[in-house]
């Protein structure tokens, strides 16, 4: 066969008989054309002679359509003559000889008499697309025509001539033709339809000698220009009809049934792998319980050409398999078909296997069904493998399943190659050849498992257990032992990095790195370390704070920060937090550092602690509450051995304010030589909030008080030492100081500092100033509220400088017992209240200040 032979372009199949044209076909005439003829012995098909016309003459276009019937064969030859009528041909298929030659009667150049034609018993059908009549006395139109030819004792005559009932110009009635005993279809592939252009068919049946248009039938879905009536075929009661364009030229088929005379859709079938331009019904056949769909193109390979099976349940079709080319390619187009009772035939002109364009044909048994390639994929341990790719060769991939099974259906005498991938793995064997493959094949794949394995451990070569080892690029995970081993299972040719992750550790190496792995990897271990983060707490002097509660956050965690003020801690690698620093009387600064996926030691990560301050803030108001100005409150701190620590003045409202730090104590006197106060202290211990209205009242001297006329204030300027006692007073083992008792001290009859009673933490104390020179001894007086008595108590001191006798926290106790009592009339001063005032009038008294 030579180049542009085209044998395939037609076919037609019997039983035992099939044709098979070549319109390209030099041999006899410049593409003249021949039909082959192949008889089937013993199921062997073999050429048995050729068939060629009469009268074959140049570009005649003989074998263009083709038909067999029983031993008869009618071949159409849509261009013969030198004014392109044309013609159709009957053959003996045993004696391959020319038995008749039909030409219509009212023939005209290029109407493509020929262009179809159909076969059946004594009757022939004959498509002329270009056909038409002449109208308005001179005009043809070609809107299209069929002829129907009658075998009477071997003469063959006209017997009909049938035109569409639309006639539209260009409407390709006659394009396709079928005849099966006493109905006749005709397509017109651009009919009106039920929609402009969609297509219809002409079904027509015979009533004694006259042909009569039964019905016209268009598909119940038809849109512009979907060639419905591209291709068509009937057997019986059944008729499908192929709609090429359909859908963006993807196209379907459509099956009529004949109900009593009425043709109704049956169904409209469709294929799973249907795509665009794919022109699925561009041909189709129909032979009992199969009706058989070519397409142009095919999904995985352009112009390549396919068949498709379907088969009748009851009412149902379904399709039962596709068909490709064994040795299929691009540009076969193989897709003309013919069928019989039992085979069917598939033409594939473009089929390049004797030189470009020489053309092929296959023959396949009707009921040929797709195998079923299947199979399992597993590692050498016989797991499976799931998720591995399977490709077929220009047809299809699949994945294996969670069991590694993979299955799937592939056309009948497919042939191609198998590969099978997963992330560049290597199995055996990694790709198969399966030659034409009619019957269900089982092929399984395998591969081969190596192991990485190792030891994660701390710095200390301590086992860490139960942390998790990540391989990456889909190689998993795996966890470590209690013993901190790992072991993890890989498959051949597994490419990618591994790190460890978990437990709070970072790790050395950070990565491993695995390229292409072939064999087993052991000692592949890790080391992990926490992370430390440090810091000092120091005042802002740069001194030390020891004890200060650094706080680490989310995690709850406390830590104390130790004699030189150096706190530390472990903490997990890629934390996220922040830590604070707080110590009662401080406040530090920064408040807090904060830190994100830590992957480095900190250190330096210092806190700066300032005293806390508290405010002292109070009224001096007289007894009528106005606001008594520029009175001098003199602040004295009690462990400043020294005299005033301060003096501040009323403002113009009679307030004061003064900031001490946290812890401070000490005592708040009222000091004016116009006034005397109640309380004329207030005396405060370990300062920890703010002290609001710590207020005076002030009473104004009179002239008419004598006894307040000599008194002489006591000026603690005068003396060299400042000294405390801090103190409670026990009678029978119990203390016995209330608000608002007094304690005094003297030198001989000079007092030397006074004191009220104020809380303490274990109890009410006294906590009292002590001004004096070396070497004197003090005496004490104490004057309990509750029974208006003044006691001189037997305890006496030895003063010396700087001394401190007891504390807030362990105060000194003086016992009541053998100490001499007085009794008076307290209100000395007739102000019908007892103050402080009172009270050191009565001392005054006793003390022989007179």
């Amino acid at each position: 066969m030579q180049e542009d032979f085209r044998f395939g372009s037609a076919v037609s199949i019997s039983d035992n008989y099939a044709i098979i044209c070549s319109r390209g076909n030099k041999d006899n005439r410049n593409h003249s054309g021949t039909a082959y003829v192949f008889r089937r012995d013993n199921n062997i098909w073999t050429q048995v002679g050729n068939l060629i016309s009469d009268d074959a003459s140049n570009f005649d276009m003989f074998a263009y359509s083709v038909s067999i019937d029983n031993k008869q064969v009618i071949i159409g030859s849509y261009g013969c003559f030198s004014n392109n009528l044309g013609s159709a041909y009957i053959f003996d298929v045993q004696t391959r000889s020319q038995q008749a030659k039909l030409v219509p009667n009212d023939s005209k150049p290029n109407d493509q008499f020929g262009i179809s034609v159909s076969l059946s018993n004594n009757y022939a059908i004959v498509g002329a697309a270009y056909g038409g009549r002449i109208s308005d006395g001179e005009t043809f139109s070609k809107f299209g025509a069929a002829y129907i030819f009658e075998n009477n004792n071997g003469e063959w005559s006209q017997q009909a001539k049938l035109l569409p009932d639309v006639e539209k110009e260009h409407s390709f009635f006659g394009y396709t033709v079928d005849i099966s005993n006493d109905y006749a279809v005709v397509s017109a592939r651009y009919d009106l339809g039920n929609k402009a252009n969609s297509g219809a068919a002409y079904i027509y049946k015979r009533k004694n000698d006259n042909w009569f248009l039964e019905q016209k039938i268009f598909a119940d879905d038809g849109y512009y220009n979907d060639a419905f009536g591209g291709s068509v075929s009937i057997s019986g009661d059944y008729i499908i009809i192929g709609a090429p364009n359909k859908n963006d030229s993807s196209g379907s088929a459509y099956i009529f049934k004949r109900n009593n005379d009425t043709w109704y859709q049956q169904a409209k079938l469709c294929i799973d792998d249907n795509t665009e331009k794919m022109n699925f019904g561009v041909k189709v056949s129909i032979s009992g319980n199969y009706a058989i769909v070519s397409s142009n193109n095919e999904r995985y390979v352009k112009e390549r050409g396919a068949i498709y099976i379907f088969v009748r349940d009851e009412n149902e079709w379904v399709q039962q398999s596709k068909i490709l080319a064994s040795d299929g390619n691009q540009y076969d187009w193989f897709n003309h078909v013919s069928s019989s009772d039992s085979y069917f035939i598939v033409g594939a002109p473009g089929d390049d296997d004797y030189d470009e364009n020489s053309g092929s044909a296959y023959i396949y048994p009707l009921s040929t069904i797709n195998p079923i390639i299947s199979g399992k994929v597993t590692d050498l341990r016989d797991i499976p493998f799931s998720n591995a790719e399977i490709n077929f060769e220009n047809l299809k991939t699949i994945e294996s399943d969670n069991d590694g099974s993979f299955s799937t259906e592939v056309p009948y005498n497919w042939s191609g190659k198998a590969t099978i991938s997963y992330n560049n793995y290597i199995f055996n064997p990694q790709q198969i050849s399966i030659d034409p493959i009619s019957k269900n094949l089982n092929q399984n794949f395998n591969i081969s498992v190596y192991t990485i394995s190792g030891f994660v451990k701390d710095i200390f070569n301590n086992p860490i257990s139960g942390t998790k080892i990540v391989f990456n690029n889909q190689g998993g995970t795996t966890l470590t032992n209690s013993q901190g081993y790992y072991s993890k299972e890989i498959f051949h040719n597994w490419s990618g990095n591994t790190y460890v992750e978990g437990k709070g550790y970072k790790y050395e190496p950070v990565v491993q790195t695995y390229n292409n792995v072939d064999q087993c990897h052991s000692n592949q271990n890790y080391t992990g370390s926490k992370l430390t983060i440090s810091g000092y707490c120091s005042d802002i002097d740069q001194l030390p704070i020891s004890n200060v509660e650094v706080t680490i956050y989310p995690l709850q965690r406390k830590i104390y920060s130790d004699e030189e003020g150096l706190y530390t801690f472990d903490i997990d690698y890629l934390w996220s937090g922040k830590i604070t620093a707080q110590k009662i009387g401080y406040i530090f600064t920064p408040s807090f550092h904060e830190y994100s996926l830590l992957q480095t030691n900190i250190i330096n990560q210092n806190f700066t602690g300032s005293s806390e301050i508290f405010t002292i803030t109070g009224r001096i108001i007289d007894k009528n509450e106005a606001p008594v100005q520029n009175i001098t409150i003199q602040i004295i701190e009690n462990n400043t051995h020294s005299a005033t620590h301060a003096e501040i003045q009323t403002d113009e409202v009679g307030q004061f304010s003064y900031q001490v730090s946290h812890g401070w104590s000490g005592n708040i006197e009222a000091v004016s030589s116009d006034y005397s106060f109640e309380p004329q202290m207030r005396q405060i211990i370990s300062i920890s909030v703010n002290m609001m209205d710590q207020n005076f009242i002030a009473s104004l001297h009179t002239q008419n008080n004598t006894i307040l006329n000599e008194w002489k204030q006591f000026n603690h300027h005068s003396f060299e030492f400042f000294g405390t006692l801090t103190c409670s007073i026990f009678k029978n083992n119990e203390s016995i100081i209330q608000q608002g008792d007094y304690l005094a001290a003297f030198v001989d009859n000079e007092i030397r500092g006074i004191a009220e009673a104020s809380s303490g933490p274990n109890g009410n104390l006294f906590f009292l100033q002590l001004w004096g020179d070396d070497k004197q001894q003090m005496q004490y007086k104490y004057y309990n509220s509750s029974d208006n008595s003044v006691y001189d108590l037997a305890y006496k001191t030895d003063y010396e400088p700087m001394i401190s006798i007891g504390s807030v926290q362990e105060p000194y106790v003086i016992h009541l017992s053998d100490s001499n009592e007085h009794n008076f009339d307290f209100d000395v001063n007739h102000d019908n209240h007892i103050n402080l005032i009172d009270v050191l009038l009565i001392i005054k008294h006793i003390t022989g200040f007179h």
